[in-house]
């Protein structure tokens, strides 16, 4: 095995095990407390009926307008940012 003792090679094969688990425990670590926090975002907006209420008002407001499509209503939105800045 190219001068390498057989048991310096377990070790070097249980570390890098160790050191795989550790960093998949904390990527799934992060992961878990971003998905958390996006839940708990979103229950908090979903959750306030002003917010629903104000968004089918902008809605309807829209739809009076003239615009129905996903498409017309996000060049309504860069418009309004160009507009913005």
């Amino acid at each position: 095995m190219l001068g390498i003792n057989r048991y310096a090679f377990w070790g070097i094969v249980v570390i890098s095990i160790t050191l795989l688990m550790i960093v998949i425990l904390i990527v799934s670590t992060v992961r878990y407390n971003i998905k958390q926090k996006y839940n708990s975002i979103n229950q908090h907006i979903f959750k306030n009926d002003t917010y629903k209420e104000s968004l089918k008002q902008f809605n309807s407001i829209l739809e009076d307008a003239g615009i129905t499509s996903k498409k017309d209503r996000l060049k309504l939105l860069k418009i309004i940012e160009a507009l913005k800045s």
